[in-house]
C-alpha cells in the first residue's frame, strides 16, 4: 500500500507528468501498480471459509426468530450487536469482554438483557466470555431457540446468580 501511495504521491508532486507520459507507459505503469493489489486479493480468496457464511446464515436465522418471537422492548446481548439490531429490530448490547463472573452478570442486569444468542462465527469472543458462563450456570439461561449446524443458539436470561458464585448446576448445557 505503501509503494502505491508514494508513486502516486509522486506523481502528483510533478503536475501534468502522467500526462505527458505516452499511453503505453501509463498503461504498463498502471498495471504494475494494480496486480499486486489483485494478487493478494487472490490469495486471500484461496483462504476463503465458507463455515463463515453458513454462521452468519444461522446468525441471521437466530435474529429473524427474535425479531419474529421477542417482545418489541426486549434487549439481546449478542456478538454483533450493529448487524443483530438491523436483523431483528431489537435493541442489541455488545458482549461483555470479561471472564469475571461478577462483572459479566452485573453488564447483563444493567442493561435489561432478556436474551442471549450464542453464535457459531469463528471469532474467539462468544466461546471465551459467554460460553463458560452458559455453560457453568445453565439454570440461568433457557433455551429458546436453536438453529441446525452449525448452531446458534437463542437463550432467555432468567437474572444473575445470588451469591459470590453458584455451585455447579445439575442441568447439562446443550452442547456449546
Amino acid at each position: 500500500l505503501f509503494v502505491v501511495n508514494g508513486v502516486r504521491s509522486l506523481l502528483y508532486a510533478v503536475p501534468g507528468l502522467w500526462d505527458r507520459l505516452p499511453l503505453q507507459v501509463r498503461l504498463v505503469a498502471g498495471a504494475l501498480l494494480v496486480l499486486p493489489v489483485v494478487a493478494v486479493n487472490l490469495l486471500d480468496a484461496t483462504r476463503y471459509d465458507p463455515r463463515a457464511d453458513r454462521s452468519l446464515y444461522r446468525y441471521a436465522a437466530a435474529m429473524n426468530w427474535l425479531a419474529k418471537h421477542g417482545a418489541a422492548d426486549s434487549v439481546v446481548l449478542c456478538r454483533k450487536p450493529h448487524l443483530g439490531h438491523l436483523l431483528s429490530g431489537r435493541l442489541t448490547v455488545p458482549l461483555p469482554q470479561s471472564r469475571d463472573r461478577k462483572a459479566f452478570y452485573k453488564s447483563l442486569d444493567r442493561d435489561g438483557v432478556d436474551y442471549v444468542v450464542v453464535d457459531s462465527l469463528p471469532l474467539p469472543g462468544t466461546k471465551t466470555y459467554l460460553v463458560p458462563r452458559i455453560e457453568g450456570e445453565p439454570r440461568h439461561f433457557q433455551l429458546v431457540y436453536r438453529s441446525p449446524p452449525p448452531k446458534t443458539w437463542v437463550f432467555a436470561y432468567r437474572g444473575a446468580p445470588p451469591g459470590p458464585s453458584a455451585a455447579p448446576s445439575s442441568q447439562a448445557a446443550p452442547g456449546l
